[in-house]
């Protein structure tokens, strides 16, 4: 077959050629090309810090990704002793968040026992039973990883209606 190109000058028909060239494939190998002439020129033609051109360039380079480096490295120790300590906080909270629950659930059962039996909205232990609810709800939900957050509701699918393919729901 022959060559078809668009009005960019790009071949249309790639793959009845059987050519599947890589644009950005083709991109980084003209990269890597420009930079292979560049290092081999005895004076390349950009100049920079300290008159090295390309290779000035690929020192300074090279000197602060060495700084940073050893930078990352001194803070690693401080990273970890931080998260231990985040860590240790978040096992005190389970704790305190399974006492939470199992308060909430004893509060759940007095109430099933002693009051909603009577089904008298007046009571003492209606109002307290509203309250706690209300706290519950505020307390809601409780995290349950030690990073990120897990939803408390399932994700619905979404339903496309007779014109999504117009962008209309």
């Amino acid at each position: 077959p022959l060559k078809c190109f668009n009005k960019r000058g790009k071949v249309c028909n790639k793959e009845a050629l059987g050519d599947f060239d890589d644009p950005i494939k083709d991109k980084l190998d003209h990269r890597n090309k420009m930079l292979s002439e560049a290092l081999n020129m005895e004076d390349p033609p950009w100049g920079g810090p300290w008159d090295g051109g390309l290779m000035g360039h690929i020192r300074i380079a090279n000197a602060a990704t060495a700084s940073e480096k050893q930078n990352v490295i001194h803070k690693v120790d401080e990273y970890v002793r931080s998260m231990k300590d985040f860590e240790k906080a978040f096992d005190a909270y389970k704790k305190k968040a399974t006492i939470w629950q199992d308060t909430i659930m004893d509060f759940e059962d007095d109430y099933a026992v002693h009051c909603r039996s009577y089904h008298d909205v007046s009571m003492k232990c209606e109002s307290d039973w509203r309250s706690g609810l209300r706290w519950w709800k505020a307390r809601e939900p409780l995290p349950q990883c030690i990073i990120g957050a897990v939803t408390p509701y399932k994700r619905l699918p979404v339903h496309h209606g007779l014109l999504h393919w117009l962008g209309l729901n």
